[in-house]
């Protein structure tokens, strides 16, 4: 989908999403494959965006999901230095555009990736301490964050697709199950862009 809507989003979703050419976005860019023979990504866009209208999933709707989708995109462009063994975001231009994607406060969202919050103790003995993140630990957080939004946005989905399935109130069990491996056909070799 991340290929569909590079190719396929229209000129203002591209400005306002701030999109570009898929070798910018370190979580596509590391197949170094951004084309497959074949498949003409802008057409299949239009037919994501076809089968959404048919699913009643609204434009508004979209909007939101390719807003999801661009966030996690520009999220994997989040590169951490580390100072000590405290991680630091290199570029804060590139942290404010993805707190912006998902309307977040930036140092709240700054403040999430590169730190944590344990816990000792139990009942009126418990305390919480604010723990710095390392680069590795950061970078981990950023990619948990990505991977949990795309499957909520995955879970949104299928939702929609069943409540639109049961508007014809079947008088047998309907299930849609889904297998989510595209991709995984194309590659030599599988990698995390792939999600």
């Amino acid at each position: 989908i991340f290929y569909h809507l590079l190719a396929g989003a229209t000129q203002p979703e591209m400005d306002s999403l701030f999109l570009y050419e898929a070798q910018h976005f370190n979580y596509l860019a590391g197949s170094g494959c951004f084309t497959v023979d074949n498949m003409d990504d802008a057409k299949e866009m239009q037919e994501v965006r076809h089968s959404m209208d048919t699913m009643g999933i609204s434009a508004q709707e979209q909007a939101n999901i390719w807003g999801m989708l661009a966030g996690i995109l520009h999220l994997g462009n989040v590169y951490f230095t580390e100072a000590g063994d405290k991680a630091q975001v290199h570029d804060q231009n590139a942290l404010d555009l993805v707190a912006r994607m998902f309307t977040c406060d930036a140092n709240l969202f700054r403040n999430a990736l590169t730190s944590r919050f344990i816990t000792t103790g139990t009942g009126s003995t418990a305390e919480t301490y604010q723990v710095p993140n390392n680069k590795v630990q950061a970078e981990a957080a950023r990619d948990s964050l990505a991977k949990t939004i795309y499957s909520r946005v995955f879970d949104f989905l299928v939702g929609k697709i069943n409540i639109a399935l049961a508007k014809y109130q079947l008088p047998f069990s309907t299930v849609l199950g889904v297998l989510d491996i595209y991709g995984f056909e194309i590659f030599q070799n599988n990698g995390f862009e792939q999600f």
